[in-house]
């Protein structure tokens, strides 16, 4: 089985949309691996057994070349680095919270229980994701607001892993 043939399974098996198009009409051989995962793009080709090139894409800003098949392959197992796209437009594009700004604690509250919440860690901007537990009667689940600046709200709750507080708009998506 030909390399790219292997990429586009690993690429079917994290979850992207692949197929490989081939052209075996005179020498090089040339197959281009085609794939796609929400915003990302990686198009990768070969000539014969040869990786002469990849390119990786997050939405319409952030770009990438790349030389060698560890990079691919870390590329595809993984999800888009956010040091790069916090901040960026795609990423504020792609957010999905089930509430406005105008919704009241209690409109928040329903709508995170039980549910994955991912924000980007402001110490770091790395992606962050915990699960908000169902029960609210143990008191451990609130919306808060900041003392600072009383238009922003922080999300707090406990599970099993820890204490988090979130503010409101770093969240990106509730799943």
């Amino acid at each position: 089985m030909h390399k790219s043939f292997v990429m586009m399974e690993l690429c079917l098996a994290e979850g992207w949309k692949a197929e490989v198009q081939t052209n075996l009409i005179g020498s090089p051989w040339i197959y281009k691996l085609y794939a796609m995962r929400q915003q990302e793009t990686l198009i990768v080709e070969y000539h014969d057994t040869k990786l002469i090139r990849g390119n990786y894409s997050y939405g319409s800003s952030y770009k990438l070349k790349l030389n060698w098949k560890n990079q691919i392959t870390k590329l595809v197992t993984g999800k888009p680095d956010p040091k790069h796209l916090a901040g960026s437009a795609d990423i504020e594009d792609s957010r999905y919270v089930p509430w406005t700004p105008e919704s009241t604690d209690d409109e928040i509250l329903k709508a995170v229980q039980g549910c994955t919440v991912t924000w980007i860690r402001s110490l770091d901007n790395e992606l962050v994701s915990a699960t908000v537990p169902v029960d609210r009667e143990k008191k451990h689940i609130k919306v808060s607001r900041v003392k600072s600046d009383p238009s922003k709200r922080n999300l707090e709750w406990a599970d099993p892993y820890g204490f988090h507080a979130v503010r409101l708009d770093s969240i990106v998506q509730v799943s």
